[in-house]
């Protein structure tokens, strides 16, 4: 029944995993730390669902533009470098065909490597990913440590492929405790909470049930910097004040003597299982001294371990096995090289951590990426430690959490990257609408200050004045009169041809601008007791005879022809609008207020060449 369900589980996400790739590293991570086929008997507990798995999600990627198969960051690169470290010792094997099927597995390991960082785009994605991971070998972890505290206390062995051998499983165990713990501080739902903080305790439990040293000596300085990272210290010092008496309450007698073999003094170790990882551990360091840029070979030590192994100076004797060392086993597989870029590799993901962890003290933004960088950093701390005991330098776990810290580093940069570039768009388009908003008035005459400051023009002002030949003075009206006055200009005056002294267009800009808007800086700039002087009707001093005809004391009004083009309170020549106070008085042919150009026609009982006083009509003001 299990092997049927499982079989129908799998066909029907293989479609999935073409048409969403990120479905399919999803599917391919829970088969690959669940291990459900190893709870199965018949057809789907030998069937390789996680090579069609991947192969389908490789060719999803491929035809789905929005998924990225490769992204250029760091550590994408120093895998590749690592892996050509190694293709080069594969080349100088002293055994290819034993070294193939190693190389064969790093090359699936950093495939999906790379193509975690290339799928994981969003912080929702990175967080399903890590809860995939953490569930499926919590659920293992749970099972075994709450089985091995009910019963006997001993896990021999793990739930199969990768996570067969008890310290294998005990450290894919370390290194899931601080991913449980860190993702249910990020829950915001108690329940869910609480079950992963159980989570993390009863995986605790199995690694110590594994009886692996390794495990153990992974697992206290993980537990004791959660601890230490704890912003209440209290719940620290709870932590260490009641787990250790618990443990040695309810562990047996086999794991305690177990644990006590170890020994910090070399002299002091004569348990038959530390003798010999010592003497592997020597072994691996010779083969990797007499072969130190390509190793012989991965997968060859036990085939060249009698030609290099030093002689034994205790009675215990050994066989041929891996040195128990992932850092001594990677210098003798594949020489110096590949070791400089596996450490390489791990201390950049450490150094990459902390700087994150910096950079969101001072960036709210980017807050988020706090748990993610504990979690991952104490993971691999724990992997680190754990790997100077086991040979677990191809532990797919390791390079998968390598793999979530480039997502995270590259998710941090990306948003940075994004809030960068809006607050230059934000930058630009208010200095734009400030640049629209402020800029200033030009004009052909005078810049905008002169404008300002120049006094405010009157129409009434600018006194009309005949045209006069270039060759004669402008004549005064004081003292020329207009029978004394040359021929040229009482033709001038007959026909109309009047010219007014134009004002300036600077007086022009400022009169407008003050009229439309009385500003305070405008009135401060003019004098507080001067007042704009009324205009002054001008009665002529020339002498002239009166008409018969007239009343004495009494002027003969001027008749003035208006044009029949011009309009209502515009002067003709200057284009302004003549206050009403200004008009003259006209006769029922002019138009009422409209100031005329034309000469003054006199009366016909006037006598030529004398002439007669205009009468203007004053404003009652």
């Amino acid at each position: 029944m299990r092997s049927f369900l499982l079989t129908v589980l799998c066909f029907a996400g293989l479609p999935l995993c073409l048409i969403r790739p990120y479905f399919g590293l999803l599917f391919f991570s829970w088969m690959a730390y669940m291990r459900p086929q190893d709870m199965t008997w018949g057809f789907a507990s030998t069937f390789q669902w996680s090579k069609f798995i991947a192969i389908l999600m490789l060719v999803g990627i491929f035809f789905n533009n929005k998924e990225k198969f490769f992204r250029p960051v760091p550590i994408n690169w120093m895998v590749i470098f690592l892996w050509i470290f190694i293709s080069i010792s594969v080349v100088f094997s002293v055994d290819v065909p034993a070294s193939m099927d190693r190389y064969i597995e790093y090359t699936k390991i950093f495939l999906i490597a790379i193509v975690t960082i290339g799928l994981i785009n969003t912080r929702d994605r990175l967080k399903i990913t890590i809860l995939a991971m953490v569930t499926a070998l919590g659920f293992h972890g749970t099972k075994s440590g709450l089985f091995g505290l009910l019963q006997s206390g001993s896990i021999k062995r793990g739930p199969g492929g990768m996570l067969e051998d008890n310290n294998d499983f005990a450290l894919a165990l370390v290194m899931t405790v601080p991913l449980l713990f860190y993702m249910g501080t990020m829950q915001t739902k108690k329940i869910y909470r609480y079950t992963l903080f159980g989570m993390a305790f009863c995986t605790a439990l199995c690694v110590l049930w594994t009886h692996s040293r390794g495990g153990l000596l992974g697992l206290v300085p993980v537990c004791f910097l959660i601890s230490w990272s704890l912003r209440n210290k209290i719940w620290a010092l709870v932590f260490w004040a009641l787990v250790p008496p618990f443990f040695f309450a309810v562990a047996p007698d086999s794991l305690i003597a177990r644990y006590s073999t170890l020994k910090t003094d070399p002299s002091e170790i004569t348990e038959g299982s530390a003798v010999s990882r010592m003497h592997h551990m020597e072994t691996a360091f010779m083969i990797g001294i007499k072969n130190p840029f390509t190793g012989t070979g991965p997968e060859t030590m036990l085939k060249v371990y009698w030609d290099y192994a030093p002689p034994l100076e205790t009675s215990i004797r050994t066989t041929e096995h891996v040195a128990h060392c992932a850092y001594l086993q990677m210098f003798a597989d594949c020489g110096a090289l590949a070791l400089s870029a596996y450490m390489g590799l791990l201390i950049y993901c450490h150094v990459t951590l902390f700087s994150l962890r910096r950079k969101a003290k001072h960036e709210p933004a980017i807050a988020w990426c706090v748990p993610y960088t504990y979690m991952l950093q104490y993971s691999l701390l724990g992997y680190m430690i754990s790997g100077l005991f086991l040979s677990k330098q191809n532990f797919d776990l390791a390079y998968q959490i390598i793999a979530l810290v480039g997502s995270v580093n590259f998710l941090v940069h990306d948003e940075l990257r994004k809030k960068a570039e809006a607050e230059e768009e934000e930058r630009w388009s208010i200095k734009k609408r400030d640049s629209f908003y402020q800029e200033p008035a030009t004009s052909a005459s005078a810049p905008s200050s002169q404008l300002a400051s120049a006094p405010p023009y009157h129409p009434q002002s600018a006194p009309m004045q005949p045209i006069t030949e270039p060759s004669h003075a402008k004549p005064s009206n004081a003292s020329i009169s207009p029978a004394s006055a040359p021929a040229s200009a009482r033709i001038q005056a007959k026909t109309g041809r009047f010219k007014a002294i134009q004002p300036s267009h600077i007086e022009i800009e400022s009169s407008l601008n003050t009229q439309a808007d009385a500003s305070s800086s405008q009135k401060a700039t003019m004098p507080q007791n001067i007042e704009p002087a009324a205009p002054v009707a001008k009665v002529s001093n020339l002498p002239h005879k009166v008409s018969p005809n007239q009343k004495p004391g009494v002027a003969p009004t001027t008749a003035h022809t208006a044009p029949a083009a011009q309009k209502v309170g515009v002067s003709q020549v200057t284009g302004h609008t003549v206050p009403a106070a200004t008009a003259h008085t006209a006769p029922a042919t002019q138009k009422a207020g409209v100031a005329q150009t034309t000469a003054h026609t006199a009366p016909t009982t006037q006598k030529a060449g004398v002439a007669q006083p205009t009468a203007h009509t004053v404003p009652a003001a």
